[in-house]
């Protein structure tokens, strides 16, 4: 293999030679190209293909031929080759390009002229090189615009499935909230006013039970259009739940309980589904739209009434202020939670996990705070408790599950963080929807991130809470049943379900160093956890001594305040600095 070096300097020798003594040699050679001649250039072009391209690799990358040079280099060589090697031509191109590359002759010292044709044809070779190159480029910008088009398109459907329900297409709580904020912008038509009703399918789950989740899902397909003939004036209709379905529209002032009756009579109508006819009843919550409210503040009024009516049993409840527990105290405490939903002022700290084995770091449990203005913390339990009861657990959970997932960040390899979600949430056929979607707003994988979700609730309600957990776990995002223990069946229960880990209840941890019952008890669901492949994690370990019970008894992890309390995400950082 020729050195670029020694080819460059004898290439540069050549062509000063052929520019010098090219009169009479370059004549003969232009008037009869002889055998020699014939051969020469077959020779040299057999080294040009074997030498040009490291040659023109090199030379485009160490030396950066400006691209100018490469049009006049193959001009010359095609003129030089269509007059019979007209070396004058030949030289002159490729003095050009030493020259532009900055390359100074050396010494004369050989008359070689293959060496002249073997350049020319390199720097024909690099011509082609160059024409491969662009059609790569323009190959490549044509995929990049192709990957942005399908980015955009991906973002938009992913935009769609978060706000529209994927079974039956009309939108989901948050789009319907958006919708429902234009509807009551608009003026109501004369002696009309705006009126929401929130309905609920009766006994859907024993409907799944009895004729199946296929049956179920197409009986949640058809109840839209039956919900749509009920009005002829604008109206917007969203899911709000698994079960649960709002109509708003305007109306008769002082028609609304009558729009809930008509939602009821349109429910009744027997379904066919499957050959079978079947009848559904339900029940209705009812409110008027206020002057001035906003659309969240109606949504919350009509869920409180469909609450009201299915814990009192009964088929209808028009919303009152009574109905919201109305001390002015707790209504005011309603109205800062909103507002705090609405305004970012739900945080969450950290409680770190580690591996009793070994101390390593392997995740924590993201705890929602919220500060109060003038009543200072207050408890989870109050807030959570109140937002389930007001209708704002939706916008509550969305609230904390954006922090944990911001606030975590992508720096902790491996490491998971966990968010306990509510029961009503759990009912809610989004969750799932709005879980990955925010994951993949902010980059953090799904096996990065655990559901929590409390083992009293899905012992109590499993029909409907289970297909809730398969999306979870389809889409890669970790389960796990927190208070394990409490319940009445947890190991007859615990092969069927969905979930990739149990959190002991801490009740039974902080007992397991003095009570031979409660470290039996711990021991033998660590031992089934383990032969199913689920991981475990023991809360409330506040002491040594319980510390080193668990890591004996094989605990994959461990929570509590010895580990260290709650943290802020800072305090999370320099925490894990310092090990």
């Amino acid at each position: 293999m020729v050195g670029l070096n020694d080819a460059v300097a004898r290439a540069s020798s050549v062509f000063q030679l052929v520019v010098q003594q090219h009169s009479p040699r370059a004549t003969a050679l232009r008037a009869r190209p002889g055998p020699l001649t014939s051969r020469l250039l077959v020779v040299a072009a057999g080294v040009a293909f074997l030498v040009a391209f490291p040659l023109v690799d090199r030379l485009i990358g160490d030396d950066a031929i400006h691209l100018a040079v490469i049009p006049i280099a193959a001009a010359a060589v095609l003129l030089g080759l269509r007059a019979g090697l007209a070396v004058t031509a030949v030289a002159f191109a490729a003095e050009e390009a030493m020259s532009a590359v900055g390359v100074t002759s050396g010494p004369i010292n050989t008359t070689d002229l293959s060496t002249a044709v073997f350049v020319s044809l390199a720097l024909a070779v690099a011509l082609a090189r160059v024409n491969t190159l662009v059609t790569e480029l323009r190959v490549e910008v044509a995929a990049r615009a192709e990957a942005e088009q399908a980015r955009a398109l991906a973002l938009e459907d992913l935009r769609r499935q978060t706000s529209y329900d994927g079974l039956t297409g009309i939108p989901t709580r948050v789009e319907l909230e958006r919708e429902l904020e234009g509807l009551m912008r608009e003026a109501p038509p004369p002696g009309a006013e705006l009126a929401a009703v929130a309905l609920n399918i009766a006994e859907f789950h024993e409907f799944n039970d009895t004729f199946g989740y296929g049956a179920g899902d197409l009986l949640l397909e058809r109840i839209p259009s039956r919900l749509e003939r009920v009005v002829a004036m604008p109206a917007v209709l969203g899911r709000i739940g698994g079960d649960e379905f709002c109509l708003a529209t305007f109306v008769p002032i002082g028609d609304g309980p009558v729009l809930g009756r008509r939602v009821l009579d349109a429910l009744a109508l027997p379904f066919g589904i499957d050959g079978v006819r079947v009848a559904v009843t339900g029940s209705t919550g009812v409110a008027v739209a206020r002057a001035d409210e906003r659309a969240a503040e109606l949504l919350r009024r009509v869920t409180i009434a469909l609450s009201s009516a299915r814990a009192a049993g009964r088929t209808s409840v028009v919303y009152s202020d009574s109905l919201a527990h109305s001390s002015p105290e707790r209504l005011a405490l309603v109205a800062d939670l909103q507002e705090a939903i609405e305004g970012d002022h739900i945080g969450v700290v950290f409680q770190p996990q580690v591996d009793p084995a070994t101390g390593r770091f392997v995740g924590a449990e993201a705890l929602a705070r919220w500060t109060h203005p003038t009543r200072g913390v207050i408890a989870p339990d109050e807030f959570v408790r109140l937002a389930e009861r007001t209708g704002l657990i939706g916008g509550l959970t969305d609230r904390i599950l954006e922090a944990a997932v911001r606030e975590w960040g992508l720096g902790r390899d491996g490491a998971r963080v966990a968010v306990n979600v509510s029961t009503l949430d759990l009912t809610d056929a989004t969750l799932p929807e709005r879980v990955t979607s925010l994951l993949a707003a902010h980059g953090l994988p799904g096996d990065r991130f655990t559901v929590e979700v409390t083992e009293s609730v899905v012992a109590r309600d499993m029909a409907a809470i289970v297909p809730v957990l398969r999306e979870f776990r389809e889409a890669r995002i970790h389960v796990s049943v927190d208070d394990f223990g409490t319940g009445y069946s947890s190991l007859a229960y615990l092969d069927d379900l969905p979930i990739d880990e149990v959190k002991l209840d801490r009740s039974f941890v902080r007992r397991a160093a003095g009570d031979p019952r409660a470290r039996a008890i711990l021991r033998a669901t660590i031992g089934l956890a383990c032969d199913l492949g689920l991981h475990t994690v023991a809360e409330g370990v506040e002491d040594r001594l319980t510390y080193d019970l668990i890591a004996s008894i094989g605990c994959s992890a461990v929570q509590g305040y010895l580990v260290s309390p709650p943290l802020a995400a800072a305090e999370l950082r320099e925490w894990l600095a310092r090990r």
